[in-house]
C-alpha cells in the first residue's frame, strides 16, 4: 500500500493596508526623543560659539584704531603705516605674514613688536611673535620704492593679516589699518562709506606722486 503525503496548503494571511503616505512621512518622534534632540542642538551651538570666542578654531585678530599713524612720502622719507593689533581671543595664535603687497609700492619692510600693558614695546620680535589672548602687536609696514604710474587711488583699503591658531589651521583676517583719506579740495567725512576716500597706498605717496599738493585729509574713526 502506498502512502500519499497530504499536504496542506495554509492560506498567507494578507498583511495590513500600509498607506503609501506613510512610506514618505516619517513617523512621529516620542517627545522624549524630540527633547533630547533640542538639546543636542543647543549644546553644539554653545561649544562651537564658545570655541569661536576663544580663537582656538580661528585667531581672533582685532585692530587697536587709536595707535594707528603713517607717513608720507618725501626727499627724506619712506611712506609707511603703523597699527596696533590685539588678540580678540583667549588662546595664543603665530603671526604667519601681513601682506604688504599693493600695487606701486615695492621692497616692503615688516617690523614687529609685541607690547606691555602700557603700550610701549615690550620686546623686537626676531621672528613673526606668537600673541596670546588680549595681547597686542605694533606692526609697522615701511615701503622703499613706490612708482606714481602704478599706484591705485581707490585701492588697497584693507591689509590681509595671516595667522596660525592652536589647532594649526591657518586663517586671513583682512583689516582696515584705522585710518581714512580723502583727497584734498575734498570734505572730511568721519565715515567709512564716503565715497570720496583713497586707498592708504594712495595716501602716504600723494605729495610725493602729485608735486604742489598739500597732503590729503587723514582721520582716525
Amino acid at each position: 500500500m502506498t502512502k500519499v503525503t497530504t499536504a496542506q496548503a495554509i492560506d498567507a494571511k494578507p498583511g495590513a493596508f500600509v498607506d503609501p503616505i506613510d512610506l514618505l512621512v516619517p513617523p512621529p518622534r516620542s517627545p522624549r526623543r524630540a527633547a533630547l534632540r533640542v538639546l543636542a542642538v543647543a549644546v553644539l551651538v554653545t561649544v562651537a560659539a564658545v570655541l569661536w570666542d576663544t580663537g582656538l578654531v580661528r585667531p581672533r585678530i582685532g585692530l587697536v584704531s587709536a595707535s594707528a599713524s603713517w607717513v608720507q612720502a618725501g626727499p627724506g622719507s619712506d611712506p609707511g603705516v603703523t597699527f596696533v593689533l590685539r588678540n580678540d581671543g583667549s588662546v595664543p595664535f603665530r603671526l604667519e605674514e601681513v601682506d604688504a603687497r599693493a600695487p606701486g609700492l615695492g621692497r616692503p619692510r615688516l617690523a614687529v613688536s609685541l607690547l606691555r600693558p602700557d603700550g610701549t614695546s615690550a620686546r623686537g620680535a626676531g621672528g613673526l611673535p606668537v600673541v596670546g589672548g588680549g595681547d597686542q602687536i605694533r606692526v609697522v609696514l615701511t615701503f622703499l620704492s613706490w612708482n606714481c604710474d602704478r599706484i591705485e587711488n581707490y585701492g588697497s583699503t584693507t591689509v590681509p593679516v595671516h595667522a596660525r591658531g592652536p589647532l594649526g589651521l591657518n586663517a586671513t583676517t583682512s583689516l582696515d589699518p584705522g585710518f581714512h583719506f580723502d583727497p584734498p579740495g575734498v570734505a572730511t567725512i568721519d565715515s567709512q562709506s564716503d565715497p570720496d576716500e583713497i586707498g592708504w597706498a594712495a595716501a602716504i605717496t600723494w605729495t610725493a606722486c602729485h608735486p604742489g599738493s598739500p597732503a590729503p585729509h587723514g582721520f582716525i574713526p
